[in-house]
């Protein structure tokens, strides 16, 4: 009887250790989640830095060192490497390597074959080589490990590559890739992408507001010379745009104007035959557009084989004094921006001309008052400061107030202004002691239909027989000011981004690390007492708990990477059934019964993505469960679905549950905000529910008392009009 006691003490002592081994795996994986975690928590918060230090102001190659050191930094590789290039060019236009630079022998054989390489994957994807792969760029560079991801960037034409690796000599000192760290790569090139989406915008809107003031203070800077301020013009059109040589000519005196820009290079100049054929193609084919765009040959063996032409007439009205062109060294293409500029340049030189050909004072003086108030392309009016009265305003205010040009001694400047702003633009005319200065930037405007623009005014003061008046200049920079609220709005948007990723990487490390706290302490006990099988059978039902938690926040942040990151995948769904499978894996959550009643129309097809729907109903009749009222005996859920013939479907779920505070009504749809402390819950269940209703196109309402209970309206977008509805039905 002893030895049978003996033995089967024996075997009890063999199942716990076996018991005890399994939960020292069971820790061990914690363990491994954890430190994973730990892991893409720090991986973030480095990549959060980079994001900060690249707004600050920078030059491009400092920028591409930036993003070469961040590689190195965020990654932990060795070696960081970005690459800037053109798919027209083989050579790249800017290189930056940082760490490792052993491992890099020769840039340019490198480049070469990473562009190669690239060509074997699609854009966007993060390609990580083989050891094989890595081999093959040899010599230039000795690569163990290697993961590289390119974009062909749409709106500022540049191919952007990113590279990290490991060299074999180091490849101990690193730890392999794994998929978190390629995926977290692929997030760090679109951050990259954005930084240099804002930069190239930041740029173009600096540049286009420099050539705008510089032309515009040109206009209060010329002297009495005509024919100066039409070279004046031409150098500073060459200057302003990047040009290699431009020419004024002249039909009435048969003469050329050529820029004598600094930049001007001698092999850049055109002679005679060559300006005369640009000028007779002006003249035959810029009647349509206004301007003429054209590229020719330079003389065989010139340093140069072709230059770009932008030239048009020089005309004010249907009077035409010449033709103004520009010429780029190669074949370019020509943007709105520098085409709209060049059509201001063409006014003034006009205004210029105009003055030139005048041979009476009188008719000078007349035409002087067209050309420069009719001929510019901005708008120019005359202004009495002592009562506000407009003399004169060109064809340019007239289209930008929308008033008539025959109006002009009966408008006021309070017409075009608010009462404060006209009251200070006259305030400033009275008190400038300058002849020529600059009454504000962006002020607002009012049109004659009451809609606002924002225009930079210049003033010129201007004797008029024995009246002082005020040429008031009005460049409309509406649209510069969209471009920098759009950028700005961009900038917030990135850094509302990152403040959201901070606050999600937290949030779930808290949700998941608390129920693995609750498991490591409930395993210590195994270790440190000898427990009765009822406490055993209470303590698993703890960790089960625990690890239900863990399961459930885990599947959470699946539904909601998913919805982010997947495109839509319509497809016919039969509600019915989804419904009814949703009822069949919650019934038994609860000891209670609760009734279920469902009452499905399905008049029509019902299109759309069908897993976010099934994770919708899902979240939405799972809460219905967890937040009923314990022990009631009315406890139920009901489930209404119709195909509305308006091209939306409606699903409501309706329960008489606990029900939400009224005070918090307004607060349930945000991320992690639990509304009761009834049930365990990350706070993510309703949020993702509105992210996938804004993503298939529909809208969630919620409404509840109290303990009376809660009714969630959904409204889905029906694809049944997409054009591959017929496709999808068979």
């Amino acid at each position: 009887m002893e030895k049978e006691s003996h033995e089967v003490l024996l075997a009890q002592i063999k199942d716990l250790q076996k018991r005890v081994a399994a939960f020292a795996s069971v820790e061990q994986q914690l363990i491994n989640v954890k430190d994973r975690l730990d892991s893409e928590n720090l991986l973030y918060k480095r990549m959060h830095a980079f994001n900060a230090r690249a707004f600050e102001e920078m030059t491009d190659q400092a920028f591409l060192d930036l993003i070469a050191e961040s590689i190195i930094d965020v990654f932990e590789v060795e070696t960081g490497c970005v690459l800037i290039g053109y798919p027209q060019h083989a050579q790249p236009h800017a290189v930056a390597v940082e760490g490792g630079q052993d491992s890099v022998t020769d840039s340019k054989v490198l480049w070469h074959k990473l562009f190669a390489f690239c060509k074997t994957g699609l854009p966007g994807a993060i390609l990580q080589a083989s050891p094989e792969q890595a081999a093959s760029l040899q010599p230039a560079a000795d690569f163990s490990q290697l993961m590289l991801v390119w974009y062909n960037d749409a709106f500022t034409g540049m191919v952007i590559k990113l590279l990290g690796g490991v060299s074999n000599k180091h490849k101990l000192n690193y730890n392999p890739f794994d998929a978190q760290k390629l995926n977290a790569f692929g997030v760090f090139t679109q951050h990259v992408l954005a930084h240099f989406v804002n930069r190239k915008k930041t740029r173009s809107i600096f540049l286009a507001q420099q050539k705008l003031s510089h032309i515009a203070e040109s206009f209060l800077q010329f002297g009495p010379d005509p024919l100066q301020n039409i070279q004046y013009l031409v150098n500073e059109s060459c200057k302003l745009l990047g040009a290699g040589f431009g020419f004024y000519h002249s039909n009435r005196q048969q003469s050329f104007v050529v820029a004598e820009a600094p930049c001007m290079q001698p092999e850049l100049i055109l002679g005679l035959e060559q300006m005369v054929e640009i000028t007779r193609c002006i003249k035959e084919q810029s009647e349509v557009q206004g301007y003429f765009t054209g590229s020719f040959q330079y003389p065989i063996g010139h340093p140069i084989d072709a230059f770009t032409v932008l030239g048009r007439k020089v005309q004010l009205g249907n009077y035409t004094f010449g033709e103004f062109c520009i010429c780029f060294p190669g074949k370019i293409a020509l943007t709105e921006e520098n085409i709209h500029f060049f059509g201001i340049v063409a006014g003034a030189i006009a205004v210029e001309k105009r003055r030139f050909l005048a041979n009476l004072a009188q008719i000078e003086s007349e035409q002087r008052y067209r050309v420069i108030f009719e001929g510019t392309p901005h708008g120019i009016m005359l202004l009495n400061a002592q009562t506000g009265n407009i003399a004169y305003f060109n064809p340019a205010i007239s289209k930008l107030f929308q008033i008539e040009v025959t109006q002009a001694n009966a408008v006021h400047i309070e017409q075009l202004h608010d009462a404060f702003l006209a009251g200070n633009i006259l305030q400033q005319l009275q008190e400038q002691q300058q002849t020529a200065f600059v009454i504000g930037k962006e002020i607002a405007c009012t049109r004659k239909d009451g809609t606002v623009f924002f225009a930079d005014i210049t003033a010129q003061k201007i004797i008029l027989g024995n009246q002082t008046l005020f040429a008031c200049f009005y460049v409309d920079v509406t649209e510069r000011k969209e471009a920098e609220i759009e950028l700005q709005e961009s900038n917030n948007e990135l850094k509302k981004i990152n403040a959201e990723l901070d606050s999600f990487v937290y949030s779930v490390s808290h949700d998941l690390r608390a129920p693995l706290m609750a498991m490591k302490g409930l395993m210590s006990l195994f270790d440190t007492e000898v427990l009765e099988y009822g406490e055993n059978k209470e303590y698993w039902g703890l960790m089960t708990e625990s690890i239900a938690r863990m399961d459930e926040t885990i599947r959470e942040i699946l539904d909601y990477s998913r919805n982010t990151r997947t495109e839509l995948k319509l497809e016919p769904i039969g509600m019915r059934k989804l419904i009814q499978d949703t009822y069949q894996d919650v019934q038994f959550a609860v000891i209670e019964p609760i009734a279920f009643t469902t009452d499905i129309h399905e008049t029509q097809p019902f299109i759309s993505d069908k897993v976010r729907i099934s994770t919708v109903v899902r979240n939405i009749v799972s809460n219905a469960v967890k937040y009923r009222r314990i022990g009631a005996p009315d406890n139920a859920v009901h489930i209404s679905f119709n195909v509305l013939p308006n091209g939306f479907a409606q699903l409501v779920v309706a329960d008489k549950g606990e029900g939400i505070a009224a005070d918090k009504l307004d607060k349930v749809f945000d991320m992690f905000y639990r509304a009761s402390t009834s049930s365990a819950g990350t706070g993510l269940g309703l949020y993702i529910c509105k992210e996938i209703a804004q993503k298939i196109g529909g809208t969630i309402h919620l409404t509840s008392e109290k303990g009376k209970g809660t009714t969630v309206t959904l409204m889905f977008y029906n694809h049944i009009n997409t054009p591959h509805h017929e496709l999808l039905l068979n």
